[in-house]
């Protein structure tokens, strides 16, 4: 069986792409190839992992016309002459997309191929590309109920968010911090600012970190910056102990997830699936620019259930921060109800439905 899989520009369409792939190379023995944009952060992910990687160029449409829209069009149109000859050299059994511009191409030159393909949505809000090609789609996989397609209802299934195979191997907390370099019993405090970091949180948590040094808070701190923003989030802490560990990446993230006790972070589908699937009590900070607001999409549907708390953008300082980690953090019963709350959400297996819904289309 063959398998083409595609998703790039962020982690959060890059790492359930990856979860799903190797869920299927090991299940089915699938053979599984990747096509991703040249200079997009999925060709690094993909070497990590050990797939074949077959590179686009392609860039996004702006939402307003521009005259560098002929430019976009014409690399687009490359792009599926590109994989269509791909496709046809190859002969896979199913292509199967999570999202982010990069797959227009790929989707494109599949529907010509008649090469049959699923689309993987992680927002509670369909990104534009996922939207617009669900029409055409076999079928369509949705990360929590209540997620619209613009396309027959009938193959739309929901399957929950694919999240890396680790994560469902849960190790003692105790364990997790040691692999980290952590004291194995202090209180820990995990911060992602997604794969690209946020400065915004980063610089407010900086300020709460040296808060809490001053309240003499026992804490100790997970602190994933981003690669861009590494060196400054160093240069801002003044140097850093045992009790604060900053990475600019960590591809062992299930790790950081068990470590501790709360999160905080924006709220990719991805990463909200994360926190459901580990039962790790959270404050949300949408990020604004996302595309149809749909980061604060996906944290409603955590915050209405009482399974997360949410601080927007806009109101994010060291005090609101400092406040709203201190409620949780040092709360028993606190952080006691939002993971019972996580646990009545976490009602499907995504990998092993995607599995089914891939085979179901064996044959076609």
């Amino acid at each position: 069986m063959k398998l083409i899989f595609s998703g790039g520009g962020t982690g959060g369409h890059i790492f359930p792409a990856v979860a799903a792939a190797e869920y299927m190379r090991k299940k089915a023995g699938a053979e599984i190839s990747f096509v991703g944009k040249k200079d997009g952060p999925e060709r690094e992910v993909c070497a990590h992992y050990g797939f074949p990687f077959e590179p686009v160029t392609v860039e996004g449409l702006k939402r307003k016309p521009t005259p560098g829209v002929i430019v976009v069009l014409a690399k687009f149109f490359l792009a599926v002459v590109r994989l269509y000859r791909h496709l046809g050299e190859s002969v896979p059994d199913a292509v199967i997309g999570t999202g982010g511009y990069v797959c227009a191409p790929l989707y494109s030159a599949a529907f010509l191929r008649k090469v049959p393909f699923i689309i993987l949505e992680q927002n509670y809000t369909p990104g534009l590309t996922n939207r617009f090609f669900s029409r055409f789609a076999s079928k369509v996989g949705i990360p929590f109920r209540g997620v619209r397609f613009p396309c027959d209802q009938e193959k739309v299934v929901y399957v929950g968010n694919p999240v890396r195979s680790e994560f469902y191997s849960a190790i003692p907390r105790e364990e997790a911090r040691r692999r980290l370099g952590l004291f194995p019993d202090k209180k820990t405090l995990l911060i992602i600012g997604g794969s690209g970091g946020a400065r915004k949180i980063n610089d407010a948590m900086c300020g709460v970190i040296r808060r809490f040094k001053e309240e003499k808070r026992d804490l100790q701190y997970i602190f994933i910056t981003g690669k861009n923003h590494h060196d400054r989030v160093l240069e801002c802490l003044g140097g850093t102990d045992k009790s604060i560990r900053v990475f600019p990446f960590l591809y062992e993230m299930s790790e950081a997830y068990f470590a501790a006790d709360m999160v905080v972070c924006r709220a990719g589908g991805t990463t909200i699936s994360e926190i459901i699937t580990t039962g790790l009590p959270s404050i949300l900070i949408p990020y604004p620019q996302a595309t149809g607001k749909h980061q604060d999409h996906n944290a409603m549907y955590l915050v209405d259930r009482g399974a997360a708390a949410i601080i927007n953008d806009g109101d994010l300082t060291v005090d609101s921060l400092g406040d709203g980690i201190s409620r949780m953090l040092f709360d028993g019963a606190a952080l006691a109800g939002y993971r019972k709350a996580l646990e009545k959400i976490s009602d499907v297996r995504p990998l092993e439905k995607i599995y089914e819904m891939i085979m179901s289309l064996r044959g076609r």
